[in-house]
């Protein structure tokens, strides 16, 4: 199952996105967000294509927004903070918005609410919503 994010930054830039797909595009499509050094904007590319590309201009230059490891529950660490974590590339389960397992890649893939790189002001300043679930 596909959920729709919303993107939004404090420099007033938003952008829609989606992780994961829908039932009927289940196996031939897994859309993740990605941020587009070309265009400057959030997109989505599909993971299970050949060479995953933004969906805004079609180029190959983009870099993905899941970039940390989740934390076991209860652990010792958790003490540290997210700020700590967050820069050694860790996270905890709160931080997270959604996550979506992809059993053709064989992997879960996470997307963190804040902190997330802007296209429009280049801060880590991105926060991402979810607003739906799609079928």
């Amino acid at each position: 199952m596909a959920s729709g994010l919303k993107a939004t930054c404090v420099c007033n830039y938003e952008a829609m996105s989606i992780i994961g797909s829908s039932r009927a595009e289940n196996g031939k499509v897994f859309d993740f967000p990605h941020y587009c050094n070309d265009c400057q904007s959030v997109t989505r590319a599909d993971l299970l294509s050949f060479a995953p590309c933004c969906n805004e201009c079609g180029s190959i230059n983009i870099t993905s927004y899941e970039t940390s490891t989740r934390l076991t529950p209860f652990s010792l660490l958790e003490k540290l903070g997210s700020k700590f974590l967050r820069n050694r590339g860790y996270h905890l389960l709160r931080d997270e918005v959604e996550s979506t397992y992809c059993p053709h890649l064989e992997k879960t893939f996470v997307m963190l609410k804040e902190h997330n790189s802007c296209p429009k002001c280049k801060n880590k300043s991105l926060t991402f919503h979810s607003y739906i679930k799609l079928d």
